[in-house]
C-alpha cells in the first residue's frame, strides 16, 4: 500500500462509543498535562520526569512541532484522558509507527488502550500494510499491553530517535489485524 505523510503530519478525527481522538492543538496543553502530571504513568519510562511541568512543555511542543498526535478524552464527560501518536517508525523509514502513547490511570488495564488502538490502527490500515510499536526495552508495562492487543515483536534496536535508550519494535499486520482486532469492533 502506498504510504502517505499526512496520517503523520494531522491526525484524524476518529471515535468509537467511549472516546473520541482528535488532532491535538496548542490550547490543549494544561488539560494533558493535568493527565500527565500523575508521576506513576512515568514509571518505568525512560524519562520518568516527563510528568513535571518543564519536562511536559518540551514534549508538548514537541507533539505539536511533529504533527500526528492524537488528544484521547472520554465521549461522556469530555474529560482527557491521554494522547498517542501516528509517526514514521524510527528504524523503518516510511513505515507507520503507533506510539507515545499514554493514559491516566484508571484507564489502565486494556480496556481502554484496546479501543483507541483499535481506531488508530484501523486509520493506519487504510494507508499501510503493517503497523509498528516502538517501546522501550525498560517498559514492560507497555510491552505487556503491546502484546495483549496482538502485536508481535520484530527486533531490538540499540537507540530510539537518535538517542542512547534501547528499545523494542513491535508489529501488526494489516491481514492480521484486520482478522483479530476487525475494523469495526469497538475494543476487545
Amino acid at each position: 500500500m502506498d504510504s502517505t505523510p499526512d496520517l503523520f503530519e494531522t491526525a484524524p478525527s476518529l471515535s468509537d462509543a467511549s472516546f473520541d481522538l482528535r488532532a491535538l492543538r496548542g490550547e490543549d496543553f494544561d488539560e494533558l498535562h493535568n493527565a500527565a502530571s500523575d508521576p506513576l504513568i512515568w514509571v518505568g519510562h525512560p524519562s520518568p520526569d516527563r510528568g513535571e511541568y518543564a519536562q511536559f512543555r518540551k514534549l508538548f511542543d514537541t507533539y505539536l512541532m511533529a504533527g500526528g498526535t492524537e488528544l484521547i478524552s472520554e465521549r461522556a464527560t469530555g474529560r482527557v484522558i491521554g494522547c498517542s501518536r501516528f509517526y514514521e517508525a524510527s528504524s523503518m523509514p516510511g513505515a507507520c509507527a503507533i506510539g507515545f502513547t499514554f493514559l491516566i490511570r484508571d484507564h489502565w488495564g486494556g480496556v481502554t488502550n484496546r479501543a483507541i488502538k483499535s481506531l488508530m490502527f484501523a486509520a493506519a490500515f487504510e494507508q499501510f500494510d503493517t503497523v509498528y510499536l516502538e517501546i522501550a526495552a525498560t517498559n514492560l508495562r507497555s510491552q505487556k499491553a503491546a502484546a495483549k492487543i496482538g502485536a508481535v515483536f520484530v527486533k531490538k534496536v540499540p537507540g530510539f530517535l537518535g538517542g542512547d535508550v534501547p528499545y523494542q519494535l513491535w508489529g501488526i499486520e494489516r491481514e492480521n489485524g484486520l482478522n483479530n482486532w476487525g475494523i469495526i469492533i469497538p475494543y476487545f
